[in-house]
């Protein structure tokens, strides 16, 4: 999955995303929690 279609999956500006992975900005545990799901169950998420 790109980061732009995981920003938009998870809602936020790709930038945010982008901040997420560089540790700029503290990455929420809900979004945590969303990428395990995504990495792990990657038929679950419409990657179109």
């Amino acid at each position: 999955m790109t980061q732009k279609s995981f920003a938009k999956l998870l809602g936020v500006p790709i930038s945010t995303y982008r901040n997420y992975e560089q540790y700029i900005t503290e990455t929420p545990p809900p979004v945590l929690k969303l990428a395990v799901i995504a990495a792990s169950h990657t038929e679950l998420i419409d990657a179109a």
